[in-house]
């Protein structure tokens, strides 16, 4: 009979051998005579643990370390075991008994350290590691370890000292590269962290996570090309990695080549079907692109995939709006809020709908409650600026706009926006310097891959001049950065069903002023008097309906009137296409109410810039723009997008037809003295500079008993400019401000007048024509712009040059003279009323006749294939 050793040696052999059942065998002999041997124990709980039994090996263990704790290596198996058992405090307290009898085990302390690793304590495990790199220095897993550790709790310079110390031993060993690169990135130190991932591939090119990191890092440091190819080489490593497809179209997006980017995300979700980041940014892709419908129908399946998630529902509703479908926006975002109220995204878009829509208490309540949300939410006031300025309260709307301005100081939309609302209220402090900026960060922009969208309006009408050049230059980057307008992708609708042929050339007019408005006052007779036997005339009206007589007559005027102010851009545009509009007339430009988006759809062959608005829209969707040789001189064609097309005489439309009061109105009735003289200045208060302002004061000073005439009705504008005034010795009384009555007797009150005062650098468009179709001499300066040109168009078209300065003391000097040479003036006065009787400035049939040869000339170019081209109209009859 085998002595005890004898039966654990033969155990121990056949263990070894990998005979376990036999081994088995003999421990338990073993055991049978000494249940308490503890190498019996031991070898048995460890063959117990390699058969698949570990709560018998554990037991098994424990008992044998209850007969012998001195042996370092059973608590080491123990802790081990009950690692793997995912019983991690009894794995703790295993290990920190077996360190109490054996302190310098560095097996006891990485065990314990992985013990508390599985727990996530990372400050114990720190400790526990740290003794095992000071007892094993050489130890390069403990290194390695113990950075892992530094790097959980986010001190990565230590990390990345530890990962040193690891690779001054193992210089080669990628996993140790890979983690020192994920340690420089936890710094942003992305130049450091591509070598280390480089080196890492270096010696294990199969290394999937590596490929990853690099990429990663790349991506972070603008490397996109590089960063592709590295994700690729992870993609040959593990081709159908759903995650991989995502950045690689994330990295697509970066390059803004978006087919790329769209092929990634869908082969991510074919890999991986409810991968809703894949979808958002697939949504997202189409939207960048304009292909609306196409957005859409991703945030469909999003809202499929997640019904409840409240910024899918803020996302869908972008799209409709950038659409121009407000309805169906307004009642996602309402959905979205219902959803998460906290959403400040979404209640600052469903502002901004009802801002566009003229909703002004709504938009006001949205962006409040965003407000509300964060205080700090700059988006939403200046939203809240633009609504007071909607709603004529200047003061309120520069409070929100400065706030924004405080919260975004480098912002050149904010920026405008203040300078405009500080001209209409006419606060002139530091307003010079303020509109230089505005034109130094639109240029500093110019090009950028990013920027923001400047008013252009605001841009022609800043109070120090800008030039030609620099309001295209405004025009061109609202069309760049607006991917509604800029898009390529964008279709061109007109070239999707061919022309019919007929006689007729269909012109159709777009324009949210067909009501009470200068616009609307302009051109009635235009469209009356439009030859049907040669044209079919259409009216797009993008704005509500008044309810006034210059909008009936203007639905009565046109052979079909559209209202399309509900309709998206789409809707609108294939309502356009399908009226097989030839020439369509942009009457709004950047005006407020505008929608370019519609023009940009291309629903006509020609598209023209036309009326309402003074400048360039520096878009490739409009191909003329009518002018005349006063306005425009033909050496500025190179500061318009469009085409120059002359126009005989003044470019202006008028209308012969205008309703005026046939009373004449007595002066002490309006305010005014009897025997003093009246400068009168009707004009909107944001085109009334300090230049201008001082120099009105200063005729005032030289002609005594005078009093000026203005149209202010803000009260704030008012207290404004008597309060400059009064610095400036002129008592509040000589300042009269005229009431609002209507456009009938407000033609009528202009015969009390001596003498209009024009403003500068925004001369008085319609309202200067108001004022010489009623006889009163105009004074006016002319700079470079086309803003700053349209007063002496109307002069000179009456043949009153003499009125037109070129210079500001050129400006005072003449309104001065004819103020106090009576002859002179009433000389003037003559000539004037004899040239308004035989002009046909305001004739609305002659002007007519010389447009429709301006759109004949433009469609022979468009039917010979020519491109557009300018040129110029004779005098009708010509």
């Amino acid at each position: 009979m085998k002595s005890l050793e004898g039966m654990l040696q033969t155990a121990m052999q056949h263990h070894q051998s990998g005979q376990l059942d036999v081994a088995e065998k003999w421990y338990r002999e073993v055991l049978s005579v000494d249940p308490l041997h503890t190498g019996a124990l031991h070898n048995l709980g460890v063959l117990a643990s390699q058969s698949g039994r570990p709560k018998w090996a554990i037991e098994l263990i424990e008992k044998a370390i209850a007969t012998d704790s001195s042996q370092a290596e059973l608590h080491v198996n123990l802790g081990w075991l009950l690692l793997n058992d995912s019983q991690f405090d009894a794995a703790i307290v295993g290990l920190q008994k077996g360190l109490q009898q054996h302190p310098s085990n560095s097996l006891l302390y990485e065990q314990l350290g992985n013990a508390f690793i599985a727990k996530e304590q990372w400050s114990e495990a720190a400790v526990a590691y740290e003794h095992v790199t000071q007892l094993s220095p050489e130890y390069v897993e403990g290194h390695n370890n113990l950075g892992n550790i530094y790097l959980a709790l986010k001190r990565s310079d230590e990390a990345i000292e530890c990962y040193k110390k690891s690779l001054l031993i193992a210089p080669e060993v990628a996993v140790t590269r890979h983690n020192l690169g994920n340690a420089y990135a936890s710094q942003g130190n992305d130049l450091n962290a591509i070598e280390a991932f480089r080196r890492a591939v270096q010696s294990d090119p199969q290394h999937f996570e590596t490929q990853c990191g690099l990429a990663s890092a790349l991506h972070r440091s603008g490397s996109f090309e590089s960063a592709i190819e590295a994700y690729e080489r992870a993609l040959e490593i593990r081709p159908n990695q759903p995650e991989i497809f995502y950045f690689l179209g994330n990295l697509w997006v970066a390059l803004k080549n978006y087919d790329s980017a769209r092929g990634c995300y869908q082969k991510a979700i074919q890999l991986r079907p409810d991968y809703f980041d894949a979808h958002t940014n697939l949504a997202a892709t189409y939207q960048e692109t304009a292909q609306y419908d196409l957005a859409l129908a991703a945030y469909d399946r999003l809202v499929q995939l997640r019904p409840d998630d409240p910024m899918t529902y803020c996302s869908a509703g972008n799209i409709f709006k950038l659409q121009g479908n407000y309805e169906a926006a307004i009642a996602c975002y309402e959905k979205s809020i219902r959803l998460d109220p906290t959403l400040i995204d979404s209640h600052y878009h469903l502002g901004n709908v009802h801002l566009n829509i003229g909703n002004l208490d709504d938009a006001i309540r949205a962006f409040q409650s965003a407000l509300r949300l964060n205080a700090d939410h700059s988006e939403s006031a200046f939203c809240l600026g633009s609504c007071y300025k909607e709603k004529r309260q200047h003061d309120r709307a520069l409070e929100y706009y400065e706030k924004a301005g405080k919260l975004r100081p480098n912002s050149g939309l904010v920026l405008a926006a203040i300078v405009n609302e500080r001209q209409s209220l006419c606060l002139w402090d530091d307003i010079d310097e303020m509109s230089d900026r505005v034109v130094q960060l639109l240029k500093q922009q110019s090009g950028c891959e990013t920027g923001e969208i400047i008013s252009p309006f605001t841009v022609i009408s800043l109070c120090n001049e800008s030039s030609p050049e620099e309001q295209r230059l405004a025009a061109s980057e609202r069309v760049r950065l607006q991917p509604s307008l800029a898009s390529a992708n964008r279709p061109v609708l007109y070239q999707q069903t061919p022309r019919r042929e007929r006689s007729k050339i269909h012109i159709g007019y777009l324009s949210a002023d067909f009501q009470t408005h200068p616009v609307g006052y302009l051109i009635p007779e235009l469209i009356e008097s439009h030859d049907r036997e040669r044209f079919s005339v259409f009216g797009y009206s993008m704005g509500l309906d008044d309810g006034s007589s210059v909008r009936r007559r203007l639905v009565k005027g046109f052979d079909q009137f559209r209202d399309v102010w509900g309709s998206s851009f789409l809707q609108a545009a294939e309502m356009i296409r399908n009226d097989e509009i030839d020439i369509l007339v942009d009457l709004q430009g950047y005006t407020t109410h505008s929608r370019p988006e519609i023009a940009a759809l291309r629903p006509a062959p020609i598209q023209i810039n036309y009326l309402g608005y003074p400048s360039s829209m520096g878009a490739d969707f409009i191909d003329y723009i009518l002018v005349d040789d006063y306005i425009v001189p033909l050496v500025q064609q190179p500061y318009f997008s469009e085409k120059l097309v002359y126009l005989p005489g003044c470019f202006m439309v008028n209308d012969s037809q205008r309703e005026i009061d046939t009373k004449i109105p007595l002066r002490y009735r309006l305010g005014l003295p009897e025997d003093g003289f009246v400068f009168c200045a009707f004009n909107a208060s944001y085109k009334i500079t300090e230049r201008i302002f001082e120099i009105w004061l200063r005729l005032l000073q030289a002609t005594p008993k005078s009093v000026l005439w203005l149209r202010v009705g803000d009260p704030a504008t008012i207290e404004n400019l008597l309060a400059v005034a009064k610095k400036r010795g002129i008592a509040s009384e000589r300042l009269v401000m005229a009431p609002s009555v209507s456009m009938p007797k407000h033609l009528a009150r202009h015969r009390a007048a001596d003498l209009f005062l024009d403003t500068f650098p925004y001369n008085q468009h319609s309202t200067a024509g108001d004022a010489l179709r009623m006889g009163l001499p105009m004074v006016t300066m002319s700079g470079q712009s086309f803003c700053s040109r349209v007063a002496g168009s109307l002069l000179q078209a009456l043949d009153l040059d003499e009125l037109i300065t070129h210079s500001l003391d050129e400006y005072e000097a003449l309104a001065l003279r004819l103020a106090h040479n009576p002859d002179q003036l009433s000389a003037i006065r003559r000539k004037l009323a004899q040239n308004v009787r035989s002009s046909n400035l305001f004739d609305g049939r002659i002007f007519a006749k010389s447009l429709e040869m301006a759109y004949l000339r433009m469609w022979e170019l468009h039917q010979s294939g020519d491109s557009p081209q300018p040129f110029v109209v004779p005098p009708s009859g010509g």
